[in-house]
């Protein structure tokens, strides 16, 4: 099968009975660490007094497990995900919660807003599903503003038990590598399908190459890289109550040099451009929507059309706009 860069999505609709909320079932621990981890993060880089004309960005972030931290604070409250199901479930749990929260289907390599609209992005397990770290690097950078802020989340490549797993192996060649792909419950498998089943887009990345790709390629200035998931075990977790976990979890995030964890939290800050970058300034939620192709974007009975063209898209409903390119009709999924 051949397949394009912009095709290379994961999609979690391609199980119908699988829901992600089930994921998190007997994660308490992971959950936890990382709303603790953010909760900090967030004091020191997000929330300010001027969040109520700001628009925040949760991208990848499907039922809207972290909805906590951000649900009231902002002008818009935006969660953006490629799957229609998880976000079907974000509206059945979150909209009562806060008016201004706003869903939409979305490629993360070709996001439908604006360059320099968005205030904040916060992105949590979804670079382990971005094959073509670049080109991600470079949308975010592209729709946040002048002094934006990037909180990104990855899965750590070296993180101690894979290091452990290499040198009993003599596996040394895995040290020089960027990034691996990583094996995953087919049941689970969260991407594109072939002729023989399944194909999981699983990735795990170095934390040199994630900060070479959005500093030195894309142009971010890196403000923070965060340790998170010190005890991801799965028999420690058995044996040691959550609360004392959480505890020496939260004790632990301080020490950012012990970066041997499966996860990393990295900030990233959008240099203030010259005075010709201009940011946009939205009445409504609208204004800081266009086609992923760039062409204007409009409505015409409950249809999102690109200069007045194309009907491919769909505004589902209030609040909830299905702006996904390429369509899940048009990958082999």
């Amino acid at each position: 099968m051949s397949i394009t860069k912009e095709e290379f999505i994961s999609n979690y609709d391609l199980n119908k009975d699988y829901l992600y909320k089930f994921f998190w079932k007997g994660r308490e621990y992971e959950h936890n660490a990382e709303v603790i981890l953010l909760k900090r993060l967030f004091s020191k880089y997000v929330y300010s007094k001027q969040n109520k004309s700001q628009t925040f960005l949760d991208l990848g972030g499907s039922f809207g497990r972290l909805a906590e931290l951000y649900l009231g604070r902002f002008k818009y409250s935006i969660i953006g995900d490629y799957s229609l199901q998880e976000l079907q479930e974000a509206k059945k749990r979150l909209f009562r919660y806060d008016p201004n929260l706003y869903l939409v289907g979305l490629n993360a390599y070709k996001m439908p807003f604006k360059d320099n609209s968005i205030d904040y992005i916060l992105s949590v397990r979804l670079a382990h599903h971005i094959r073509y770290l670049d080109i991600f690097a470079k949308e975010t950078f592209r729709v946040l503003k002048p002094g934006g802020i990037l909180i990104l989340e990855a899965a750590h490549k070296n993180h101690i038990k894979a290091i452990f797993r290499a040198l009993i192996k003599r596996n040394y060649s895995f040290f020089k590598k960027k990034f691996i792909r990583v094996e995953h419950n087919p049941q689970e498998s969260q991407g594109i399908k072939d002729s023989d089943g399944q194909i999981p887009i699983m990735f795990n990345f170095s934390a040199s190459f994630v900060i070479k790709t959005f500093t030195q390629k894309v142009g971010f200035d890196l403000k923070g890289v965060y340790p998170c998931s010190f005890f991801r075990i799965r028999a420690l977790k058995k044996v040691v109550p959550l609360r004392i976990l959480l505890g020496l979890e939260k004790l632990l995030q301080h020490f950012s040099f012990l970066k041997f964890t499966p996860s990393l939290f990295y900030v990233f800050y959008k240099p203030r451009a010259t005075s010709r970058t201009k940011s946009v300034e939205s009445k409504s939620f609208i204004d800081l929507l266009q086609c992923p192709d760039k062409r204007k974007l409009s409505f015409e009975q409950n249809k999102i059309l690109c200069d007045n063209k194309s009907t491919a898209m769909s505004k589902i409903g209030e609040r909830l706009f299905d702006i996904r390119d390429p369509r899940p009709d048009k990958i082999k999924f």
